[in-house]
């Protein structure tokens, strides 16, 4: 099952990032940070839409927040770079099953023992007991064994808990985020409108002394340099991860309708 937000709910999002954007100066994303990260990849790139620039690292920077599609179920578990890997995540699960085994078993014990009863039913009439129907039954009714009060309602959670952690899914490589290929679009836009010219993305491999061998991607051309200037600029990103954000698809969708001048 893939998971999306709606449009209300990205557009509430991306509203609420924008408005914890920081301005003092000396935070990375600060009014100062824009103006001269934006001047310093000018100079190197021989660009002299400043302005221009300035409002595009704003976009990519509230870009880097919107969280990437992804998919969970039992035939598939397909979890993104920009979250917790799905075995950092089911552990978390198997966690917290064996914490609702033992309220479990704690809650069916202090059903059994006189003077935690006794304090239970003393609180029930203090409580909103509306979702501990049965619970509230066998307070108002002496004839109820213990041994027969639900206790489903937190069984059924560690049952849910537990399937939910029992997902394995096909084994594939973490995808990179969304968002690095919605910036990819971006920039992608910006260079046209700026340099007048189509952005044709280059990125030989390269084998030299000093990576013992191995063949490295490397920008090679006026546009590739410049956008993994940006993008190391913005959040850090390798030549390899700008080479695969600029090979895939646009992405599309409101969300970047949203971003659009």
């Amino acid at each position: 099952m893939m998971a999306r937000d709606t449009a209300k709910e990205q557009e509430q999002h991306f509203a609420s990032v924008h408005w914890r954007e920081p301005k003092e100066s000396g935070h990375k994303y600060c009014a100062v940070w824009y103006r001269e990260t934006a001047q310093k990849i000018c100079e190197e790139h021989d660009l002299d839409d400043i302005e221009g620039l300035v409002r595009l690292l704003r976009k990519l920077v509230l870009l880097t927040a919107y969280p990437s599609n992804h998919s969970i179920g039992p035939e598939e578990v397909n979890v993104p770079r920009d979250f917790p890997t799905w075995k950092q995540s089911k552990r978390k699960l198997r966690q917290l099953e064996g914490t609702l085994s033992k309220a479990c078993a704690g809650l069916e014990a202090a059903l059994r023992d006189h003077i935690q009863f006794a304090a239970l039913q003393s609180a029930a009439d203090e409580v909103d007991m509306a979702q501990l129907v049965d619970l509230e039954a066998y307070f108002e009714d002496a004839a109820y064994e213990p041994q027969l009060i639900n206790v489903d309602y937190i069984r059924q959670l560690r049952d849910l808990v537990d399937q939910a952690a029992s997902y394995k899914g096909e084994a594939k490589n973490s995808s990179n985020p969304d968002w690095h290929v919605g910036a990819a679009n971006l920039c992608e836009r910006f260079w046209l409108d700026c340099k007048g010219k189509v952005p044709k993305p280059y990125f030989p491999s390269i084998t030299t002394s000093k990576t013992g061998g191995n063949a490295t991607t490397e920008p090679s051309n006026e546009f590739s340099m410049w956008f993994c200037g940006v993008m190391k600029e913005v959040a850090g990103l390798t030549p390899s991860e700008c080479q695969t954000a600029l090979g895939k698809p646009p992405l599309g969708g409101r969300i970047m309708d949203l971003l659009a001048d």
